[in-house]
């Protein structure tokens, strides 16, 4: 049970250290007035709407075609991701999202190279 104190205690000690090393810094974020929460409120919906509706596939030739559309959505999707972090929290966005996007890009690139190349 001691440990278990001590363990608690240690995490809070670096909770407060942490606090006051960004209170010292000046790296809080500042309060958005009502206006630029909801723009930020906007940018975040636009990105998300854009990210969770790719191409379907029903709508190209064929499948290369298709594979080379959601290569674009995934670029695009990435920079929207990208660009919200920097206007609006400073680069703090989830890194989980962004390496989701990154590891999709890398795996169409991957099936486009193998499959696609020398078809017209």
């Amino acid at each position: 049970i001691w440990s278990s104190i001590i363990n608690y205690e240690f995490r809070l000690l670096n909770v407060e250290i942490y606090i006051a090393t960004v209170l010292m810094a000046g790296i809080l974020p500042e309060k958005r007035t009502p206006e630029q929460q909801k723009d930020s409120d906007y940018d975040y919906g636009d990105y998300k709407n854009y990210c969770s509706n790719g191409p379907n596939c029903r709508d190209y030739p064929d499948d290369c075609s298709c594979w080379v559309a959601k290569i674009v959505h995934a670029r695009t999707c990435i920079q929207k991701i990208e660009d919200f972090d920097e206007q609006w929290t400073d680069n703090r966005h989830g890194e989980k999202s962004l390496l989701t996007w990154k590891t999709r890009l890398k795996n169409l690139q991957e099936r486009v190279d193998k499959i696609c190349k020398g078809k017209k």
